[in-house]
């Protein structure tokens, strides 16, 4: 089993490498991670500019940056992310191609939802069955 911290060191190991498999223990021991920091940026932010500037802008100012912060770190692990997620569906047993074609859909559906609420509906929906593929247990 693998453990939080080797998990995250395999999340940059295994950079762009799209083959192999993924154990449902690494892919979410990772996104732990990734959501702790998220947050964890985010908090600092704002935090630090709320002491620096003590006026109403501190506050606005620190969610700007926590905002471009976690967008920057969010940058920096997008292709070790949807690598995991690739050889995280490929240890489910699902070809690879299925996650592009989840995320193209639910991506779609998603913009689609100004025209209806349907839209948004099957977009929540297509997601949805992403997740459960990766909550799925390692085909042997």
């Amino acid at each position: 089993m693998v453990g939080i911290w080797e998990a995250y060191k395999l999340l940059f190991t295994n950079y762009t490498n799209f083959g192999g498999k993924s154990s449902r223990a690494e892919y979410w021991w990772v996104y732990l991670v990734n959501l702790i920091i998220g947050i964890l940026l985010f908090i600092l932010s704002v935090a630090v500019f709320m002491f620096i500037n003590k006026d109403g802008y501190g506050i606005l100012m620190g969610i700007i940056v926590g905002y471009l912060l976690t967008s920057i770190y969010s940058l920096i692990i997008l292709i070790p992310s949807i690598a995991l997620s690739v050889r995280r569906y490929r240890d489910v047993g699902i070809s690879p191609w299925w996650f592009l074609v989840i995320v193209v859909a639910s991506f779609i559906f998603l913009i689609m939802s100004n025209l209806a609420n349907i839209f948004y509906i099957m977009g929540i929906i297509i997601s949805m069955v992403g997740l459960v593929i990766t909550i799925l247990p390692s085909k042997k």
